[in-house]
């Protein structure tokens, strides 16, 4: 652990940063249900969107600066048999940051990541941000 970091119940904490601002931003994935053995070529798996955003946050967060935390977790897969294409799935982001410039960095930047994920699954996604939706990508 390098200076300036503490370790406590599984994650970092950052000395001296005053996280003071946060945004929480729900995402949602829209897609095609099929069925995953007869016919998966007629699904666009909105679970796929989803792992996507993940994926491209896990990789945003090995650089981000001091002074912002992003953190994610899944709320609904579809709540369908393993067996058919889900055509929902929703997830929750939350931003901290130590100053608006690097919260609003941020946001912008998971909203590019929300999208580009969409765009790859073949899915349409969503992004609302404290309660109010705001893109439609």
């Amino acid at each position: 652990m390098g200076k300036g970091t503490a370790f406590a119940a599984g994650m970092y904490i950052l000395r001296g940063a005053n996280m003071t601002e946060s945004i929480k931003m729900a995402v949602a994935f829209t897609g095609k249900n099929a069925h995953a053995a007869a016919a998966p070529d007629l699904g666009r798996s909105a679970f796929d969107g989803l792992l996507l955003t993940i994926s491209g946050i896990e990789s945003l967060r090995k650089h981000l600066a001091a002074g912002l935390v992003i953190e994610y977790r899944i709320t609904s897969s579809g709540n369908l048999p393993c067996n058919i294409v889900p055509d929902q799935a929703r997830g929750e982001i939350e931003i901290q940051a130590a100053d608006k410039t690097k919260l609003e960095w941020a946001r912008k930047r998971l909203e590019d990541i929300v999208s580009g994920a969409a765009m790859m699954a073949g899915v349409k996604g969503s992004v609302l941000r404290d309660g109010q939706h705001v893109v439609v990508l």
